[in-house]
């Protein structure tokens, strides 16, 4: 009786940590609105698209004119060269009628509408208090350093979520097309189509890989042959240590990197192949840590996709309660105001080799379910989702 009343009272503690944490949270973001609010990566996009609309959508990485674009926004701020691919100024295409402050209002509320949904749709069935889970979202900084940056990994990281949603539900063709977004932010989700393959839910990959050629294709067309070696020689050219500092290249060597990245990549296969006629959340999750382990560059508002992955961690019917723990503790004190390191956020973001021992370990966690055996009994505990019309409940027919 002791011990249990100690377990909730810590938990008490725990989750009042989360709603301080939150509050610090909102603190410095309504400070880094106030006191830098034009120095963000919205800009670049619209900028990018003033380019397309003003002089042709193969000129939007020209670097004279986007420090001509972005120095006739107001206010004025530095410049930096975009790197996020030509369909991102597509959709920002609309707001350059608008006022840049009233386009970047518009646009960081769909980004923050975006991910609230997201963290929404990726909350556990049962087995959690909603207060809990709203408050250690809320804590996440990477979620509202993403809004102040209206970055599109907000963008990227909603179709990952939207994407398993509607795997779950069967709806296949649409999960695939939903996961086409993360061509915006590649490097997030990398190896996410592999769980499509080793699942064998065809149509969701078939459906992806259609649309994200069709993208493809559009970015090519409307670059032109100038345009697209303008962007590869960007994308190319020697990258700066801000960049490479936070990837696990950087803390351990690229050779040791790539081999971390291919075992996860394998581990990937394992679970995906153990979870396929389940619930995937824990395989998403696994694809997420290990697309990080490839990555040749990050960001601190990268540090977001950490968040989803924890949360679709926690609702999975395969994890173990202590794994799911050391996601989401691990997550909330890494992004949060009250870690000492939280300062570096505006520049290379807190700790990257602590974030780099937290995946680690989630990898090798999360890796090792996968040898272990199979309980019978795990398909019966877990709540059914709402089946698809016209399919039957009693059969889950793969995609």
């Amino acid at each position: 009786m002791r011990s249990g009343g100690l377990g909730r009272a810590a938990a008490r503690v725990g989750v009042a940590g989360l709603w301080l944490s939150a509050a610090l949270c909102l603190v410095a973001y309504a400070a880094r609105v106030r006191g830098h609010w034009a120095l963000n990566d919205f800009r670049l996009y619209l900028a990018g698209a003033q380019v397309g609309l003003r002089y042709g959508w193969d000129r939007i990485y020209d670097h004279g004119l986007q420090q001509q674009m972005v120095a006739l926004l107001q206010p004025p701020a530095q410049w930096y060269a975009l790197l996020t691919p030509p369909p991102i100024t597509w959709l920002v295409a609309p707001l350059t009628l608008l006022p840049y402050p009233l386009a970047y209002a518009l646009w960081s509320a769909l980004v923050a509408a975006l991910l609230g949904l997201a963290f929404f749709l990726a909350r556990p069935r049962a087995g959690v208090f909603r207060t809990a889970y709203l408050a250690w979202t809320l804590a996440l900084f990477p979620v509202w350093f993403t809004v102040y940056e209206g970055q599109a990994s907000g963008l990227a990281a909603f179709s990952v979520v939207l994407c398993w949603w509607l795997l779950d539900r069967r709806r296949d063709l649409l999960a695939g097309l939903a996961l086409t977004p993360i061509l915006l932010k590649p490097h997030l989700a990398l190896l996410l189509p592999l769980v499509l393959l080793a699942a064998r839910r065809w149509t969701a990959f078939g459906a992806w890989a259609a649309a994200s050629a069709l993208v493809a294709g559009l970015s090519v067309l409307t670059l032109g042959i100038g345009g697209a070696h303008a962007y590869l020689v960007e994308l190319l050219a020697p990258q700066p240590y801000s960049d490479v500092w936070a990837t696990p290249a950087g803390q351990i060597g690229r050779p040791a990197a790539t081999a971390v990245g291919l075992a996860a990549a394998l581990a990937v296969l394992l679970v995906t192949n153990r979870e396929r006629r389940g619930d995937l959340r824990a395989a998403f999750a696994l694809a997420i840590l290990a697309s990080f382990a490839l990555a040749t560059y990050w960001h601190p508002q990268d540090y977001l996709i950490f968040g989803i992955a924890a949360a679709l961690q926690l609702g999975s019917p395969a994890r173990p309660p202590a794994l799911a723990l050391l996601a989401l503790a691990g997550v909330a004190v890494l992004s949060s105001p009250l870690n000492p390191q939280f300062t570096q956020w505006m520049s290379f973001g807190p700790a990257p080799w602590l974030w780099f021992l937290l995946a680690l370990a989630w990898l090798a966690w999360s890796a090792a379910l996968a040898w272990r055996p199979r309980d019978p009994d795990a398909s019966r505990l877990r709540p059914a989702s709402a089946p698809e019309a016209g399919v039957p409940t009693t059969a889950r027919p793969g995609g």
